[in-house]
């Protein structure tokens, strides 16, 4: 069984277990319509931070941002059930304009629930999709690591190696960098894997890559200065 589906099991027992519990505790006389709505709020802080995943889970493209929205979304439930479980005793003691008011507030604070589980679903997917996907710099790395490792210890390797180095270093990719830019990088090394021994071309290539790179940094620089 999902992680998911055992959560909204475990809130669904807890709902079951505090509306029983709430029936059984208070006398049929007592009841307001007051206190049926702060009975159902306090039932619903009760059990939603285990049943909130499975309202992510539907904006979320997996698992991960709907069981990680639980932290956020529980400091508010967490203020929410104290705050419904002490409108429900304002309702039961006839206060009932009091315990309306309570229910208003209570109200806001599940809307502000819902927002904050759809933001932090949102950012959640947002890192994961970033972390499962490997940037261009990284893939530049990797394929300038395997032309150093292919060739034999030389002016060539070192030149290579201190390119790795540098590319290693370089400012992390951002989302609006041009794409061409990037993709100018590439066809670069793809040049430098096919170059074979051709040490005039090999050169030719070596430079080209390295102002790419000095344009990379400056374009990067300049869209942070920006921001």
């Amino acid at each position: 069984m999902k992680t998911i589906a055992l959560l909204r099991l475990v809130g669904l027992v807890i709902f079951v277990t505090a509306v029983g519990v709430i029936g059984v505790l208070i006398p049929f006389a007592l009841w307001t319509p007051a206190a049926f709505v702060s009975a159902l709020l306090l039932v619903a802080a009760l059990s939603g931070v285990f049943l909130s995943p499975s309202l992510g889970e539907g904006q979320s493209r997996g698992d991960a941002g709907a069981l990680a929205s639980i932290g956020p979304v529980a400091m508010i439930f967490s203020v929410l059930v104290p705050w419904t479980a002490a409108s429900l005793f304002v309702a039961l003691s006839s206060a009932s304009q009091w315990a309306w008011a309570m229910n208003l507030i209570a109200l806001g604070g599940f809307a502000a629930s819902a927002i904050v589980l759809k933001a932090a679903v949102r950012v959640i997917d947002q890192v994961g999709a970033s972390t499962a996907n490997p940037s261009p710099r990284t893939i530049w790395i990797a394929r300038l690591e395997g032309l150093a490792a292919g060739k034999p210890a030389g002016p060539l390797h070192n030149r290579l190696q201190v390119l790795t180095e540098r590319m290693r270093y370089a400012a992390s990719d951002l989302a609006s960098q041009s794409s061409t830019l990037s993709q100018s990088i590439t066809d670069q090394i793809d040049a430098l894997t096919v170059s074979g021994s051709d040490s005039v071309e090999i050169e030719h290539r070596l430079q080209a890559l390295e102002s790419l790179l000095s344009l990379r940094e400056a374009e990067l620089r300049a869209a942070r200065t920006k921001s």
